[in-house]
């Protein structure tokens, strides 16, 4: 009786170390994964205001997303910051998930909520200018990949012609 229950935490032990081992080391090579992997580039495509109301500017923002990565990144979620010359205006995200292919880009169309009276201060200060310069900073995450988050930046100007 001692020998059969001695071989059962044996073998208990053994399926806990075949089935936790790898698992451990999985979870373990997300922090390696991750920096392993390039971070993903955004370009704003368009922007449309969709209407104004309660002191905000709601806005639909095209934004390209690439991922540079040969991995595909399924289920992706955004979590992103908007600055215009330099002052947050924004902070907004995806309100579905969406997937990447490896070394391929999507176009995504986001709703932004900016507080009017942000934004006008701003602008003010661009009346004479071409161009304002935007920032757009955050981090995408998967929850497919053991919550894999990638910074993803983008940057450039917005026509104000």
């Amino acid at each position: 009786m001692l020998s059969s229950s001695k071989s059962n935490l044996t073998r208990r032990n053994l399926l806990t170390v075949g089935v936790g081992a790898p698992f451990a080391i999985a979870l373990g090579g997300c922090g390696a994964l991750t920096s392993a992997l390039q971070p993903l580039v955004g370009q704003i495509i368009s922007l449309q205001l969709r209407d104004i109301s309660s002191g905000f500017v709601n806005m639909g923002m095209g934004l390209n997303v690439f991922n540079p990565n040969p991995i595909g990144l399924p289920e992706l979620g955004l979590n992103l910051n908007l600055s215009l010359a330099e002052k947050d205006i924004a902070n907004f995200g995806t309100a579905s998930p969406f997937s990447l292919p490896g070394e391929g880009d999507t176009d995504l169309d986001l709703g932004v909520g900016i507080n009017a009276v942000n934004t006008i201060t701003t602008l003010l200060s661009f009346l004479s200018a071409d161009a304002i310069p935007y920032q757009i900073s955050g981090q995408a995450e998967t929850p497919q990949l053991g919550g894999l988050t990638l910074p993803l930046n983008a940057s450039g100007s917005i026509p104000l012609t």
